[in-house]
């Protein structure tokens, strides 16, 4: 694949007194794709062309906003936003409110709205072909996915120029791409990449999802040498089928946490050369995957989950700790940094999938990359 885009966008903001700004905008992309790729399919014996193009198309964005400063404490925005995507003429409207609260160290805030995204180009342009026929695009009329959204936050400082965030969310979505089969219970959600389209044949878009929980932050931006952010979530996200039914999407882990820091030593007393230390640690629930149908995908010699049972198994919780090393050293008109970067120090089999191997009759693993070094130089002028 090869995608490139240009963007432009042109915005005016005007004070109309002290209380009230308006802002208007817009936004206009060229979406410039070609595609060419094809898959074996192991059931008819051949290969198949799924993606072949080569052109562009644009995308269009066009938003107002009203910013009223209620009191010193309280300020209330509202607005309105529109897209369009002139591959297949399909738009959104979209109303968006939001009000922050702010007194002394604490600050609340509230939002809700509509929000729009077209799909991978890939996704509208995927082609059936039958023996015989021209190729035709089952998806080019899928709809923009769109979503509601709704968020509370709560923000306070605390001592040590440290900061605590909180914030609960319900998102959901609707217009969701689905495979209209009854064998199937494909939703776009849970799509990795354009490999997810190859069994798939029309895509409609009468899909939902749910997404809702609760993240908390402690954050210690970069001063004194060091920073440290710590995030925590809970969550929960499902999606339904083409027949309404309700499943885990692929994504619901159930919970999150990640742990970032670093610091920096000065080693001479020029404060010229830097001696620098980060870590990353990230744990959370393992993703979901089907259960495969064995003796179903014995037959047909190819992978073939249990109908109507889709992401109902849960693979083992996800770790990883990565750390960095770098030495810099800062003169007059150029710095020299060298960085040694190891990713999953621990060299932890992470799940990635299974699938049925034909040739060993078996269902097989596949694992995340393990342990994994680079290092680099730099030279900034």
């Amino acid at each position: 694949f090869i995608n490139n885009t240009y963007k432009l966008s042109i915005l005016y903001n005007t004070k109309l007194n002290s209380k009230n700004t308006v802002r208007f905008g817009a936004i206009a992309q060229q979406l410039a794709y070609r595609l060419d790729n094809n898959f074996y399919d192991e059931s008819q014996d051949v290969w198949k062309s799924v993606l072949k193009g080569d052109g562009s198309t644009q995308f269009y964005q066009a938003y107002a906003q009203w910013k009223h400063r209620m009191s010193e404490h309280m300020t209330l925005t509202g607005g309105v936003h529109g897209s369009y995507y002139a591959l297949n003429g399909k738009y959104s409207i979209e109303p968006r409110v939001a009000a922050v609260y702010t007194s002394g160290k604490n600050t609340w805030s509230v939002a809700t709205g509509l929000h729009s995204k077209p799909e991978h180009i890939s996704t509208y342009l995927f082609q059936n072909n039958q023996q015989g026929q021209a190729a035709t695009y089952p998806n080019k009329n899928l709809d923009l996915l769109k979503a509601y959204h709704a968020i509370a936050g709560y923000e306070r400082l605390l001592p040590l120029k440290m900061r605590f965030k909180t914030e609960v969310y319900y998102q959901y979505l609707y217009d969701i791409p689905v495979e209209k089969n009854s064998n199937s219970g494909f939703s776009i959600i849970n799509a990795m990449d354009i490999y997810s389209l190859y069994n798939t044949n029309q895509l409609v878009s009468t899909g939902t999802g749910q997404n809702y929980g609760i993240d908390m932050s402690i954050e210690r931006p970069f001063a004194d040498n060091y920073y440290l952010l710590a995030t925590a979530s809970l969550f929960k996200s499902t999606y339904t089928d083409y027949y309404g039914d309700v499943y885990n999407t692929t994504f619901n882990r159930g919970y999150q946490l990640n742990i970032v820091g670093g610091k920096e030593f000065v080693v001479d007393r020029k404060g010229r050369k830097i001696l620098g230390l980060n870590g990353k640690v990230l744990y959370s629930g393992g993703m979901r995957q089907s259960p495969i149908d064995i003796s179903t995908s014995r037959q047909t010699g190819e992978t073939v989950y249990i109908p109507k049972q889709y992401f109902t198994d849960q693979v083992p919780a996800y770790y990883r700790f990565d750390l960095g090393v770098y030495y810099k050293i800062n003169r007059k008109r150029v710095t020299h940094s060298i960085q040694l970067d190891i990713q999953n120090v621990t060299n932890r089999a992470n799940f990635y999938y299974s699938y049925y191997d034909n040739k060993a009759g078996a269902v097989k693993t596949v694992n995340q990359l393990g342990i994994f070094p680079n290092i680099a130089y730099r030279i900034d002028f």
